[in-house]
């Protein structure tokens, strides 16, 4: 490889992280920890991931099928979460040539479009997991029997109060859960074909909106009326806003999942 293109890489690997540094977006690694040996009781539950996964690595035993699945389906989330937060700094790191030009940056948006489709599959695998850690069974035959997700937050209640934590607490974490995974759903969960089929009609979407400001002969782009900086900085927010909810969810999915272990004695 050429020195020269060693180089550039390197220096857009540390933009790109000193960007992510700024907007708080951290690696998932790094949530759960005040300090090298001192556990952030905020995030506690990434700390119990990382120090009492569900399978240890390497495996040196036969695995069950759940075991199977919680491994597969929590590591597929890390991965996913990793990817997705790169995505995300890539994007960022284009936000501002994307903002001076009339129909944003191509490679913004192909960052943006990137992460929105790993984020997307991240919460697809983290739902795997918690459906997995609550019922004790297989992705495939809790689809099968038709339940509902909300009756999963009633059984992660009965797994937190197996446990000393206070009833309060439970209560707060569960209900919290609750409220977070409605807005991802509400707000950010899309099918991925839609994800692509937005973002590949958006340029078309763009001018049809700003012909149908001409009234009399072309216009300059700057006096259509249409906000490009506020059009990227809500693209920004959506994806940034998206992954904190994914770190949050997953931290209170991962203690659920703990305590679970705890009360079948699996640890």
């Amino acid at each position: 490889m050429d020195d020269s293109f060693a180089d550039l890489c390197e220096k857009i690997e540390k933009a790109v992280n000193d960007v992510l540094e700024e907007q708080g977006i951290y690696d998932m690694d790094s949530y759960g920890w005040l300090g090298p040996e001192t556990v952030d009781p905020e995030y506690i539950g990434h700390a119990m991931w990382q120090l009492t996964p569900p399978v240890d690595i390497p495996v040196r035993y036969k695995l069950t099928e759940i075991e199977k699945e919680l491994l597969l389906a929590g590591s597929d989330f890390e991965g996913l979460m990793k990817a997705s937060r790169l995505s995300i700094g890539l994007a960022l790191l284009h936000e501002g040539v994307a903002e001076d030009q009339a129909f944003g940056n191509d490679f913004f948006w192909l960052h943006y479009t990137d992460a929105m489709v790993k984020l997307n599959m991240a919460f697809e695998r983290l739902s795997h997991f918690f459906v997995i850690s609550v019922t004790g069974e297989t992705f495939e035959n809790f689809k099968k029997k038709k339940r509902r997700y909300s009756d999963l937050y009633n059984e992660a209640s009965k797994i937190l109060a197996t446990t000393k934590m206070n009833r309060t607490v439970i209560m707060e974490l569960v209900s919290t859960l609750e409220e977070v995974i409605q807005r991802i759903l509400k707000e950010f969960r899309y099918e991925r074909n839609a994800i692509v089929h937005e973002m590949g009609s958006r340029w078309g979407k763009r001018l049809k909106e700003m012909l149908e400001e001409y009234d009399s002969g072309p216009i300059p782009i700057s006096e259509t009326g249409f906000d490009f900086e506020k059009e990227v900085g809500s693209a920004v927010k959506h994806i940034t806003d998206w992954y904190k909810l994914l770190i949050q969810a997953s931290n209170y999915i991962f203690q659920i999942e703990y305590w679970g272990r705890v009360n079948a004695r699996r640890i």
